[in-house]
Formats: structure tokens, sequence, C-alpha cells
């Protein structure tokens, strides 16, 4: 009777085992816990006139700027301009900043873009590099 339990029970555990590989990766979008605050930055200044893009569960820009899947404007808080993302999940992401600076003569549009991986759902702070077009 033992025999015929042991035999019964072994598929059952083999199969019932996960290998660590067969793990889903996290799918980036609104619905978790991680808040992201980010600065736009430009030669090391801040810029406060900045609007933030996002592209959810990708490190590579939207092959159209108009399919972004959200936006924030940055706005002053102690003085530093930043755009803030709540809400988010672990995941993939890609932002794209838009603005200008107005201390180049004369002012000119910026913009760039960089990839974002959210390992942890925790408050998050990073610069965004832009550029003269």
């Amino acid at each position: 009777m033992k025999a015929i339990l042991l035999l019964l029970a072994t598929p059952l555990l083999l199969f019932s085992c996960k290998k660590g590989s067969d793990e889903t990766p996290p799918v980036g979008g609104p619905g978790g816990l991680a808040t992201l605050k980010i600065t736009p930055r430009h030669h090391g200044r801040a810029i406060d006139s900045c609007m933030i893009y996002v592209k959810y569960n990708t490190l590579n820009p939207p092959p159209t700027d108009s399919s972004y899947d959200d936006s924030a404007r940055c706005v002053l808080i102690n003085g530093v301009p930043i755009a803030t993302f709540g809400s988010l999940k672990k995941g993939n992401y890609y932002f794209f900043g838009y603005g200008w600076d107005p201390l180049l003569s004369p002012p000119q549009a910026v913009r760039g873009g960089l990839p974002w991986t959210i390992n942890e759902e925790t408050l998050q702070s990073f610069d965004l590099a832009v550029s003269e077009d």
C-alpha cells in the first residue's frame, strides 16, 4: 500500500515544482506603488518648462511622439522642477522630455529620452538629460 501511494505521489511532486526561469517578467504600467520624480536638465541646469512623457512596458521610444501612454508637466518643488509619475508597477518604461531653455540665445527647444526600469515599488528620483534639437 505504501508503495502505491509513493508511486502516485511522485508525479505530483515532479510536476508541482517551478523553475525560477518560468517567472513572467513584470509588465510596466499603472497600478503599483512606485513613484518617480524626474528633473529635466540641460547642461546641468534644471529646465522648468518641460513636459515629460512616458511609454509603459518598453525601454525604447515609441515610433511616433503621439503614442506615449501618459505625461506630467514639471512643477517647482522646493525650487526644483519635477515631473511626478505615481502608482507605477515594476517593469520597463521610456521617458521623453520636451521643453525650452530660456538661457540660450535665442531660447531654444530642448528634448531628450531615457529608458528606466523599476525593480522596487518605492519612491525614486532621477535626472533626465535634454539637449538642443
